[in-house]
């Protein structure tokens, strides 16, 4: 019994010294890091997104399906990828895009760098579009600059006409 006891206790000891030189590597590590920075031939992914130590989204580099969120699944996705901005808010401010294929005869295409004013749409948008087939060519390239008026709340103001003309208190009025 005594030797097994022993041999246990030696068990012990080692375990221990074991846990204790980890634990050595790790703090070193912690302050003087063992491993250069780490460098990739390739890496492959669907979405990735470059956030704030704050967890703010300020960018992301996506394939098509990552880009298939919010208003843009409702209208039914898009087929582009590319690099997507967004403020300290966490709203999308502008991106470059791109998407491509062939088509019978042609092929259609598409590439835009926009930036886009608080949140609302494009107010700088740089474009060339391709659409070409066996009946027909089109293709545009351009700047593009739209001032627009701040419409924040427009689509709080939409839904105070439509409460207006559903209202029960629209009545007719007669001449008498």
């Amino acid at each position: 019994m005594e030797t097994k006891l022993l041999r246990q206790i030696r068990l012990l000891q080692v375990c221990v010294v074991v846990l204790l030189a980890s634990t050595a590597l790790l703090c070193i590590n912690l302050f003087h890091p063992l491993l250069q920075k780490q460098r990739f031939r390739v890496i492959e992914a669907e979405r990735i997104n470059i956030r704030e130590k704050s967890g703010v989204l300020k960018a992301a580099l996506s394939n098509s399906a990552g880009f298939n969120e919010f208003q843009r699944a409702e209208r039914g996705g898009v087929t582009f990828s590319g690099l997507m901005f967004y403020n300290e808010e966490g709203q999308e401010e502008g991106g470059l895009v791109y998407s491509g294929k062939g088509a019978p005869g042609g092929q259609d295409a598409d590439v835009t760098l926009t930036m886009d004013q608080y949140r609302q749409d494009q107010n700088v948008y740089l474009h060339h579009e391709e659409h070409k087939d066996a009946q027909s060519v089109r293709i545009e390239d351009g700047l593009s600059i739209n001032s627009r008026p701040d419409w924040t709340d427009i689509k709080e103001e939409y839904k105070i006409y439509d409460e207006m003309d559903s209202s029960p208190r629209k009545q007719k009025t007669t001449c008498g």
